[in-house]
């Protein structure tokens, strides 16, 4: 991301009129996105329990603690998502007022067009905030917290996983910006056509 577009998503939260309650669902997000690698380290213990020939007891309640830390994170996700939702159409119809509250113009083609541009910026707002909440905090607690705990347990993995990240980085940066540049083109020619 550069510059501008931090500059876009600071002007979206700042139009927002209730940031304190997409923040905290924000992090109830993130926070159901850390216990999957908890379940994870729960079911090594659990293969830790079988391989040391631990009692029937022992290992019915490390499943019992899996299942509660399943339901809490499905929860969690679930409703923190649909909270998310709220709070994202709230913020594209704070963004609807703001631009229109004093919108005034000569024409009726006119007014058309802005408001064209207004809902395009909002819905472009949008679709921004729900990348971030679905697959831009896994991704986030992906990049910022299994690199460490593989640092510690096994450092070559932490090297494949590296490697992985690095080449996988490449590529979406560059197909990225490839599809902005064609995308750009396809826009020019769009409204070339039709002006």
């Amino acid at each position: 991301m550069d510059r501008r577009s931090y500059r876009v998503i600071s002007f979206i939260l700042h139009l927002a009129t209730n940031k304190k309650s997409f923040f905290f669902w924000l992090s109830v997000r993130f926070v159901s996105a850390i216990l999957p690698l908890i379940t994870i380290y729960q079911f090594s213990h659990v293969v830790g329990l079988l391989e040391a020939k631990s009692p029937f007891i022992n290992i019915f309640w490390a499943l019992i603690w899996i299942f509660v830390v399943r339901i809490v994170d499905n929860f969690l996700r679930l409703r923190s998502i649909t909270k998310l939702e709220y709070e994202i159409a709230s913020i594209s119809f704070d963004i609807h007022n703001f631009f229109l509250s004093d919108l005034k113009t000569n024409t009726k083609l006119e007014r058309h067009e802005i408001v064209q541009s207004i809902r395009n910026f909002a819905d472009a707002s949008s679709v921004t905030l729900n990348l971030i909440k679905q697959p831009g905090i896994d991704s986030i607690v992906s990049l910022t917290l299994i690199p460490p705990i593989l640092f510690f347990l096994d450092f070559r993995v932490f090297i494949l996983n590296f490697a992985y990240v690095f080449i996988y980085i490449a590529i979406d940066t560059y197909t990225t910006q490839h599809y902005a540049h064609l995308k750009n083109i396809l826009n020019t020619h769009t409204e070339t056509y039709y002006a």
